[in-house]
């Protein structure tokens, strides 16, 4: 699996594509502690699912990874906005949405980045 964070002014886009694995999840993992760890303000994200190809996770995987997330302190919420364009990486991060139970974390599954904008300019949660 590929990903790439892209950084902009006041949110990251984690781009994903190829197989998804456990492996993967456990980098992506790390790189956003190291990523929150240096901002002075945690930012918003979108994450792009639309080129993932295979989910090579269990529930098992997400359910853990959600406990790490749960673990790791965020210096105010966020909104974390999920791109997806099919019913797959839908199920996935609807998933992922439900396991998450951050009280500073707060999920939209959307279609498109322009949509993740948008939420990202309303109000605050």
């Amino acid at each position: 699996m590929a990903f790439l964070f892209i950084h902009h002014d006041d949110y990251v886009i984690l781009q994903l594509t190829g197989t998804f694995s456990r492996m993967g999840l456990k980098e992506i993992t790390r790189r956003v502690e190291e990523i929150e760890s240096s901002t002075d303000v945690t930012p918003n994200r979108v994450v792009d699912v639309g080129s993932v190809d295979v989910f090579d996770i269990s529930f098992e995987d997400v359910f853990d990874f959600a406990q790490i997330r749960k673990a790791m302190p965020l210096k105010n919420p966020v909104k974390s906005a999920f791109i997806v364009d099919r019913d797959l990486t839908y199920g996935m991060t609807q998933m992922f949405k439900t396991l998450n139970d951050h009280p500073q974390i707060t999920i939209r599954i959307v279609r498109s980045l322009a949509e993740a904008e948008a939420w990202f300019g309303e109000s605050p949660f």
